[in-house]
């Protein structure tokens, strides 16, 4: 009975330990230097557990412009990024095409989007709305909390 109990005792703690373990939520890579793509990239687990999705941390973006969906092209995206050069745009892509499998929460689906990355917190975030609105093209930028979301084919 005693070794018994111990036995579920350890399983029940390696439980706890690889839960405790696992990111629940991936570290934003908030530079445009990281990549060269229309995402927001962010720290993925390297296990092999199976997953519907996984989600950025939050974060703070300015929405520069809201687009069709699928609309946004490439060089718009390069001429946005060259106005930011420490901050990171993205853009939706969602469902345009073969490997657009990253998505953002608190925007409306309906619509493609242009964002840069503010920060992670609601200060740097106004700072960078203030900046945007000087440059006075775009009028309608706001800011929102949101996170990247990955997910699995």
């Amino acid at each position: 009975m005693k070794s018994r109990f111990l036995l579920l005792l350890l399983a029940w703690l390696s439980a706890i330990s690889i839960a405790h373990s696992a990111p629940r939520e991936g570290r934003v890579y908030p530079f445009p230097h990281t990549d060269d793509t229309q995402d927001i990239h962010f720290e993925r687990p390297c296990d092999d557990i199976a997953r519907a999705d996984y989600k950025s941390e939050s974060f703070y973006a300015i929405l520069l412009k809201t687009t069709p969906r699928c609309s946004v092209t490439d060089k718009q995206w390069r001429d946005i990024q060259k106005r930011f050069p420490d901050n990171k745009v993205f853009a939706t892509r969602y469902q345009c095409d073969d490997e657009a499998n990253f998505n953002y929460t608190n925007v409306d689906a309906e619509y493609g989007f242009i964002g840069v990355y503010a920060g992670r917190t609601k200060e740097e975030a106004q700072k960078l709305l203030e900046k945007t609105k000087v440059m006075r093209t775009f009028p309608d930028a706001n800011i929102r909390v949101m996170q990247a979301v990955l997910e699995y084919p």
